[in-house]
């Protein structure tokens, strides 16, 4: 009877590491040892295979409940959690489990896999080293992100994308410096969408890298079409980056061609980077912002404050900007002890050359606070919100006016 039946997506955690660091002799004595566990943990009738990789599946027989699944899957991960002494290295692992319960609206056993591999994702993504079982609502997650990612590959070649831009101000509000752009997506059926709705997947398929490489020749034809106008002649844009093109070295390369290519004066031009990039590659993507800021272009660190800032990006990153992330612009309603951080990074600021520009400014009270702090610049739905320039690329005295 198949809805006795169970099938368990087993995928280890840092096989690639073993593999890559100690060699496939140590590898293959790994999969040999997860096996041997993973034998100690089904029971006789039960079905134990290997898929490839680090990939093992098991068909359980004969479940008389759910809590016999969840029995055998805490089983594994327990012992697959427990130290693995190879020829003396000392290694450890853990196991992300997917789980589909057989039902009679399975047509075939690879659907029954897909599912399971699809709850295994799930579980990855929760944070390794648990089970999740499957349900109809991951299916429709997955069709949603499949839709997604096909949709965003049209907007490429469509480009359905465009640029609204917000206001940089100083804070006393005598002069508007810049502008931040912001990547919009003109969606079919959807509308306007903002990049918390698809830079997620443009991330993770890495299209994102395609997608800001038509952003920075988009800012050049506004930086050009601004050449003539006495209001905007010596403002500058910024652009947010991801870490990607500072650690990918052909993607760094690509980027820096494209700079130098379509944007006749860098300087006008600010690249923002958040903490992200650095976490896993400091040296390589330190490198990456040395070459950007040869070229002449400035550099922001985006988000600062947000997460575990480190003071570390104030005195050895060449960057020019430091952003206070909105969350912590937006504590300072509640939190006087943010203003003395303001006040400290302000300070450490005209030693170390760089500038502050807090962002998410929404109320007058918020914008008196940083300008007393020392904050000089900032951005936020109380100064402008941000809109789309209109460009007449025929005329050289042209009139900009916001959309």
């Amino acid at each position: 009877n198949a809805s006795h039946l169970a099938v368990l997506f087993i995928d280890l955690d840092r096989f690639k590491l073993i593999n890559d660091t100690l060699g496939h002799h140590t590898g293959d004595l790994f999969l040999i040892e997860i096996a041997a566990r993973l034998k100690e943990c089904v029971r006789e009738n039960d079905v134990l295979a290997r898929l490839g990789g680090d990939e093992f599946v098991v068909l359980l027989d004969a479940i008389q409940s759910q809590d016999d699944v969840e029995d055998i899957a805490t089983r594994i991960i327990e012992r697959i959690a427990q130290p693995f002494d190879l020829e003396g290295q000392i290694l450890h692992s853990s196991a992300s489990i997917g789980i589909s319960l057989c039902h009679s609206h399975y047509q075939d056993a690879n659907e029954i896999l897909r599912d399971a591999d699809a709850a295994m994702y799930q579980a990855k993504s929760l944070g390794r080293g648990r089970y999740v079982f499957f349900d109809e609502s991951m299916r429709e997650q997955l069709l949603a992100s499949m839709t997604l990612e096909q949709e965003l590959r049209v907007a490429i070649d469509r480009q359905q994308f465009e640029l609204h831009y917000q206001k940089i101000s100083n804070l006393d509000l005598s002069q508007v410096i810049g502008f931040e752009a912001l990547l919009r997506w003109q969606h079919p059926e959807k509308g306007l969408l903002t990049p918390s709705e698809f830079l997620f997947m443009a991330e993770e398929t890495g299209m994102i890298l395609e997608i800001e490489n038509w952003v920075i020749e988009e800012v050049a034809r506004q930086l050009l079409s601004w050449q003539y106008s006495p209001e905007f002649d010596n403002a500058f844009i910024a652009v947010n980056l991801s870490g990607r093109h500072l650690t990918q070295v052909s993607q760094l390369t690509k980027l820096i061609d494209n700079i130098r290519k379509n944007i006749a004066l860098p300087q006008r031009l600010i690249l923002e980077f958040n903490e992200s990039a650095f976490e896993q590659h400091t040296e390589q993507a330190l490198k990456g912002l040395r070459k950007l800021k040869a070229l002449g272009v400035k550099l922001a660190l985006d988000d600062y404050g947000a997460g575990l800032s480190s003071l570390n990006f104030l005195y050895s990153y060449p960057f020019e900007i430091i952003k206070l992330d909105r969350s912590f612009v937006r504590s300072l309603k509640n939190n006087e002890k943010n203003l003395s951080v303001i006040r400290a990074l302000h300070e450490l600021g005209q030693d170390f050359g760089y500038r502050l520009v807090a962002e998410g400014i929404e109320n007058e009270a918020t914008l008196q606070k940083l300008h007393a702090a020392g904050c000089e610049f900032g951005q936020g739905y109380y100064l402008n919100r941000p809109v789309k320039m209109e460009r007449d690329e025929s005329s050289e005295d042209e009139n900009q006016h916001y959309a």
